[in-house]
């Protein structure tokens, strides 16, 4: 360290700005520290990311930290970590400014559980993440590093509020071709499209569907669809194999899940979603156990990021206010109830931001047991996922329709079954009446399992009063299955 300058500890009780108190080194990653700190002209709690001091005097390296802050600051989206202020400090080090969360990142909370999480739980823990990547594509930025880590489970209440961190190596939209280099390949090796690998000059939103592609697989297998020993290798990988299907590693995944994640995972990106909005579109009827109609032509995508007013290096962004989403791609933005739980975190900041190949190098994460973060990382329990959910209701499914169609059996059974002789008239012949009743049996047990199917789906998905519908949903197959058999007993 040079001579004057303040290590992370040493600043601890520091003001920075006339008003924000450092209080506590929540965690220290390639580039930067992250303090929990007070504004004392309002009393609030926050968090501050600050350059490393090594980095401060390198104009390339504080211009893409800063570009973090006006990054999130041109989004701002209740799913989007809120940027309060930039400044510096009396060295001239930059800082972000930053609301306090309280919680874990995604890949701490699936880690309790093998790397994954419950099928029930994929869609709306990222459905609201998903409409904050295409709320900044619609704002001409793009994210580049979209994977677990960087998306935030914030405790407000008693429910988790998914949130999408780190805008570091985003490119933003702009007539300064100074401003980001777009060739450079940067990001997760493991979460980059080909294209971003190669560091082509032309990727647009569909480079983001990838990551959220990679994202979902993980999520749901608890694996990479790509894996290597070392970036190389990975690199190779998606370069020169496609995906595996999800439907062939997690066996249980609906068919359409499976669908859109390969959708998402083409390595031809005239051939994936054209945006993610229509990722979570589709992620949305999956969760309510609607059909996805059949693969249609790929709807097209802007050529290039729109061009935006971008802020200057000079300018103080405003305190950020929260302007809604469009109706279309509004989230519930809090979902999952959690335990009432004071959460421990030791979150810190880790993408790299030098120019060339952005890597993801691991940040040190030696600070104990901090009390709150802002930032990704290793984090107490927040309540475990439930992952006998589709055990208990596959079970509640199936007992609620034996135990209707006992009842209507008890109640409604006809002694010679049900005859539809005097709807097809009395000239019909009995192997017409009997084709017909066996028939309509046909069609009512083929109506039982699609409503036992969307009861069990519909069980599994955690929107509010599923569980109620499911077991309507149960008593409507056990009617259907009742009628399949007074048919076909009636047809003998």
């Amino acid at each position: 360290m040079l001579e004057g300058q303040l290590g992370e500890d040493d600043r601890i009780g520091q003001l920075l700005a006339s008003r924000y108190r450092l209080e506590q080194l929540l965690g220290s990653g390639g580039m930067g520290h992250v303090y929990r700190a007070t504004n004392e002209l309002i009393g609030r709690d926050v968090a501050i990311k600050m350059l490393r001091v090594e980095y401060a005097q390198n104009a390339e390296v504080v211009e893409r930290f800063l570009r973090e802050a006006r990054a999130a600051n041109l989004v701002r989206h209740p799913n989007v970590v809120d940027v309060l202020d930039i400044g510096q400090d009396d060295d001239g080090t930059p800082f972000i400014v930053q609301e306090l969360l309280i919680g874990e990142d995604l890949a701490t909370y699936a880690g309790r559980s093998g790397g994954r999480i419950a099928l029930g739980e994929l869609a709306p823990l990222l459905c609201p993440v998903i409409d904050a990547v295409a709320e900044a594509h619609a704002k001409g930025v793009l994210h580049r590093d979209i994977k677990p880590e960087n998306v935030f489970l914030a405790r407000q209440g008693d429910l988790r509020v998914p949130k999408l961190l780190d805008f570091g190596i985003s490119h933003i939209a702009s007539k300064d071709v100074r401003m980001t280099a777009v060739g450079a390949a940067m990001g997760t090796p493991a979460y980059m499209p080909p294209e971003q690998i190669r560091g082509a000059r032309d990727i647009d939103a569909r480079a983001d569907v990838w990551s959220i592609g990679v994202m979902l697989f993980e999520m749901a297998s608890g694996r990479l669809p790509f894996e290597g020993d070392d970036p190389p290798a990975i690199f190779v990988a998606v370069a020169t194999t496609d995906a595996p299907l999800l439907r062939d590693v997690v066996l249980s995944a609906p068919d359409d899940l499976s669908r859109i994640v390969d959708r998402c995972l083409r390595r031809d990106p005239d051939e994936r979603y054209g945006s993610a909005a229509e990722v979570a579109h589709d992620l949305r009827l999956v969760m309510l156990g609607v059909p996805l109609p059949p693969d249609a032509e790929l709807l097209p995508v802007f050529d290039s990021v729109p061009e935006l007013l971008v802020p200057q290096l000079g300018a103080e962004p405003p305190v950020s206010s929260r302007s809604a989403p469009p109706p279309s791609m509004r989230p519930p933005a809090a979902i999952a109830p959690m335990p009432d739980l004071m959460v421990l975190a030791d979150a810190v900041p880790q993408s790299g931001m030098m120019s060339g190949l952005m890597l993801d190098p691991g940040a040190t994460r030696a600070m104990p047991k901090p009390v709150s973060a802002s930032y990704h990382g290793h984090h107490e329990p927040m309540g475990e996922p439930q992952n006998e959910g589709s055990v208990v209701a596959l079970a509640a499914v199936c007992g609620i329709t034996v135990l209707a169609l006992a009842a209507l059996t008890v109640y409604a059974r006809s002694p010679e079954g049900f005859r539809v002789y005097q709807i097809i008239g009395e000239q019909a012949s009995s192997d017409v009446t009997k084709a017909t009743q066996w028939g309509l049996a046909a069609v009512g047990f083929a109506l039982g399992a699609t409503f036992m199917r969307g009861a069990y789906r519909t069980w599994t998905a955690p929107h509010g009063g599923g569980t109620v519908v499911a077991m309507f949903m149960s008593v409507l197959a056990s009617a259907a299955f009742f009628a399949a058999l007074e048919l076909a007993r009636g047809g003998f």
